[in-house]
Protein backbone atom coordinates (compact mmCIF):
# COMPACT_ATOMS: atom_id res chain seq x y z
CA UNK A 1 0.00 0.00 0.00
CA UNK A 2 1.58 3.29 -0.89
CA UNK A 3 1.05 6.16 1.24
CA UNK A 4 -0.51 9.38 -0.29
CA UNK A 5 1.10 12.87 -0.03
CA UNK A 6 -1.37 13.79 2.33
CA UNK A 7 -0.41 10.51 4.45
CA UNK A 8 3.23 11.44 4.82
CA UNK A 9 2.15 15.29 5.87
CA UNK A 10 0.54 13.94 8.64
CA UNK A 11 3.97 11.60 9.37
CA UNK A 12 5.82 13.90 8.94
CA UNK A 13 3.59 16.29 11.70
CA UNK A 14 3.15 13.68 13.88
CA UNK A 15 6.74 13.40 14.32
CA UNK A 16 7.12 16.88 14.70
CA UNK A 17 4.60 16.89 17.38
CA UNK A 18 6.13 13.43 19.09
CA UNK A 19 9.49 16.22 19.22
CA UNK A 20 7.74 18.51 21.00
CA UNK A 21 5.96 16.08 23.44
CA UNK A 22 9.34 14.67 24.03
CA UNK A 23 11.13 17.82 24.86
CA UNK A 24 8.71 19.12 27.45
CA UNK A 25 8.81 15.79 29.35
CA UNK A 26 12.70 15.70 28.77
CA UNK A 27 12.51 18.95 30.48
CA UNK A 28 10.51 17.75 33.13
CA UNK A 29 12.97 14.77 34.51
CA UNK A 30 15.71 17.30 33.63
CA UNK A 31 13.96 19.48 36.12
CA UNK A 32 13.52 17.06 38.49
CA UNK A 33 16.49 15.54 38.48
CA UNK A 34 18.95 18.96 38.94
CA UNK A 35 18.69 20.01 42.27
CA UNK A 36 20.27 16.91 43.83
CA UNK A 37 22.90 17.45 40.96
CA UNK A 38 23.72 20.71 41.74
CA UNK A 39 23.11 20.82 45.49
CA UNK A 40 26.45 21.22 46.23
CA UNK A 41 26.47 24.55 44.69
CA UNK A 42 23.14 25.37 46.38
CA UNK A 43 24.66 24.67 50.04
CA UNK A 44 27.95 26.63 49.15
CA UNK A 45 26.27 29.54 47.11
CA UNK A 46 23.14 29.97 49.04
CA UNK A 47 24.12 28.94 52.63
CA UNK A 48 21.23 26.20 52.41
CA UNK A 49 20.96 23.74 54.95
CA UNK A 50 20.63 20.01 54.46
CA UNK A 51 16.61 20.57 55.66
CA UNK A 52 16.11 23.21 52.79
CA UNK A 53 17.49 21.17 50.23
CA UNK A 54 15.21 18.60 50.63
CA UNK A 55 12.36 21.10 51.13
CA UNK A 56 13.70 22.53 47.92
CA UNK A 57 13.60 19.07 45.79
CA UNK A 58 10.74 18.25 47.79
CA UNK A 59 8.52 21.28 46.69
CA UNK A 60 8.76 20.68 42.97
CA UNK A 61 7.02 16.79 44.22
CA UNK A 62 4.44 18.48 45.97
CA UNK A 63 3.39 20.79 43.39
CA UNK A 64 3.52 18.48 40.52
CA UNK A 65 1.70 15.67 42.70
CA UNK A 66 -1.12 18.30 43.56
CA UNK A 67 -1.59 19.67 39.61
CA UNK A 68 -1.98 15.99 38.45
CA UNK A 69 -5.90 15.60 39.20
CA UNK A 70 -6.93 18.81 37.85
CA UNK A 71 -4.18 18.46 34.64
CA UNK A 72 -6.73 15.74 33.61
CA UNK A 73 -9.59 17.86 34.06
CA UNK A 74 -8.20 20.86 32.05
CA UNK A 75 -6.73 18.47 29.44
CA UNK A 76 -10.07 17.55 28.96
CA UNK A 77 -11.38 21.06 29.09
CA UNK A 78 -9.35 23.12 27.38
CA UNK A 79 -7.46 20.49 25.09
CA UNK A 80 -3.69 18.97 24.61
CA UNK A 81 -1.85 21.87 22.54
CA UNK A 82 -3.64 24.72 24.83
CA UNK A 83 -2.99 23.23 28.31
CA UNK A 84 0.90 22.21 27.27
CA UNK A 85 1.27 25.51 25.55
CA UNK A 86 0.29 27.17 29.39
CA UNK A 87 1.96 24.40 30.90
CA UNK A 88 5.25 24.96 29.48
CA UNK A 89 4.96 28.78 29.51
CA UNK A 90 4.62 28.55 33.43
CA UNK A 91 7.57 26.24 33.33
CA UNK A 92 9.97 28.52 31.29
CA UNK A 93 8.99 31.25 33.68
CA UNK A 94 10.15 29.27 36.83
CA UNK A 95 13.40 28.73 35.09
CA UNK A 96 13.88 32.19 34.44
CA UNK A 97 12.84 33.04 38.03
CA UNK A 98 15.08 30.51 39.73
CA UNK A 99 18.11 31.60 37.67
CA UNK A 100 17.58 35.06 38.79
CA UNK A 101 16.88 34.29 42.68
CA UNK A 102 19.01 35.63 45.18
CA UNK A 103 17.61 33.88 48.68
CA UNK A 104 16.36 30.03 49.29
CA UNK A 105 12.79 32.16 49.29
CA UNK A 106 13.15 32.37 45.64
CA UNK A 107 14.50 29.10 44.68
CA UNK A 108 11.39 27.55 46.85
CA UNK A 109 8.84 29.84 45.36
CA UNK A 110 11.03 29.08 41.29
CA UNK A 111 10.65 25.14 41.86
CA UNK A 112 6.94 25.08 43.67
CA UNK A 113 5.88 26.63 39.93
CA UNK A 114 8.48 24.29 38.30
CA UNK A 115 6.16 21.55 39.21
CA UNK A 116 2.87 23.26 38.36
CA UNK A 117 4.64 23.99 35.17
CA UNK A 118 5.87 20.53 33.66
CA UNK A 119 2.91 18.50 35.65
CA UNK A 120 1.59 18.33 32.38
CA UNK A 121 4.33 17.14 30.36
CA UNK A 122 3.84 13.21 30.36
CA UNK A 123 0.03 13.20 30.52
CA UNK A 124 -0.46 15.60 27.67
CA UNK A 125 1.34 13.78 25.41
CA UNK A 126 -0.37 10.60 26.87
CA UNK A 127 -3.35 11.50 26.12
CA UNK A 128 -2.89 13.09 22.97
CA UNK A 129 -1.80 9.52 22.01
CA UNK A 130 -5.09 8.17 23.33
CA UNK A 131 -6.90 10.75 21.11
CA UNK A 132 -5.38 10.79 18.07
CA UNK A 133 -3.12 7.26 17.63
CA UNK A 134 -4.57 3.62 17.63
CA UNK A 135 -3.31 1.58 20.11
CA UNK A 136 -0.84 0.03 18.76
CA UNK A 137 0.66 3.55 18.15
CA UNK A 138 -0.15 4.70 21.78
CA UNK A 139 1.92 1.79 22.86
CA UNK A 140 5.16 3.31 20.92
CA UNK A 141 4.45 7.17 21.76
CA UNK A 142 4.33 5.67 25.12
CA UNK A 143 7.35 4.19 25.03
CA UNK A 144 9.44 7.16 23.38
CA UNK A 145 7.98 9.30 26.22
CA UNK A 146 9.49 7.10 29.15
CA UNK A 147 12.59 7.19 26.91
CA UNK A 148 12.38 11.34 26.34
CA UNK A 149 11.84 11.19 30.55
CA UNK A 150 14.64 9.05 31.33
CA UNK A 151 17.09 10.86 29.13
CA UNK A 152 16.06 14.02 31.09
CA UNK A 153 17.08 12.03 33.99
CA UNK A 154 20.64 11.51 32.72
CA UNK A 155 20.87 15.17 31.17
CA UNK A 156 19.51 16.25 35.00
CA UNK A 157 22.52 14.44 36.66
CA UNK A 158 26.67 14.40 35.28
CA UNK A 159 26.23 17.04 32.67
CA UNK A 160 24.67 19.94 35.08
CA UNK A 161 27.10 18.42 37.52
CA UNK A 162 29.92 20.03 35.17
CA UNK A 163 28.46 22.95 34.25
CA UNK A 164 30.74 26.26 35.03
CA UNK A 165 30.11 28.02 38.78
CA UNK A 166 29.68 31.52 38.45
Amino acid sequence: MELSPSDTTKGHLGVFVLVIFAAGYLLSSQLRGVTAALAPMFTTQFAISPAQLGLLAGSYFASFAIMQLPMGALLDGFGVRAVLIVSLSIAALSCFMFAAAESFAGLFGARLLSGVGVSACLIAPLTAARLWTTPAQQQRLNSWMLMAGALGLVFGTLPSESLPQA
